[in-house]
């Protein structure tokens, strides 16, 4: 019997270990400039790579899919404390590269799907996703449907 893969924890499942670990005011391991890297988001070139598959390092399994949920659930807790004034260092760091991303995404791709207009919706601070990010979003087409599993992650 071959050996079995052992394949790379996902780029979620990182940032909800992270998001765990900031509530306990733990730094996160992370830079904003490693993040975008890790999420291929370094260039100005679009790949037409779905924020879903970046964050599940191109393996969008049902499994993953389920797993990313949680980390959308922390993001959500993340983001009302960021906005209500009660985060820590920690959090409002996590917060800040979460909006870079976002951002980033949006403007490169010029496409995001429901559950990151939702997220990006939902923050209501201009420093960390900027007003202009937030128009820009509410004017794009709406994605098509996603499918139950991603509809179980909206607020609601």
């Amino acid at each position: 019997m071959p050996p079995r893969k052992i394949q790379k924890e996902t780029t979620a499942a990182m940032l909800s270990r992270s998001l765990l670990a900031a509530e306990d005011a733990v730094q996160p391991s992370f830079t904003t400039d490693g993040l975008l890297d890790e999420l291929d988001l370094t260039s100005d070139y679009q790949d037409g790579r779905t924020l879903l598959d970046r964050l599940t390092n191109g393996r969008p399994t049902i499994v993953n899919r389920l797993k990313l949920g949680g980390t959308i659930r922390d993001i959500e807790r993340l983001m009302t404390a960021v906005n209500e004034k009660y985060a820590n260092s920690a959090q409002e760091r996590i917060a800040s590269t979460l909006g870079m991303v976002l951002t980033k995404h949006v403007l490169r791709e010029q496409e995001l799907c429901q559950v990151g207009r939702t997220l990006v919706n939902q923050c209501t601070r201009p420093d960390i996703i900027p007003p202009s990010v937030t128009d820009f979003v509410n004017q794009l087409p709406l994605p098509p449907y996603q499918g139950r599993i991603m509809q179980n992650y909206l607020p609601g």
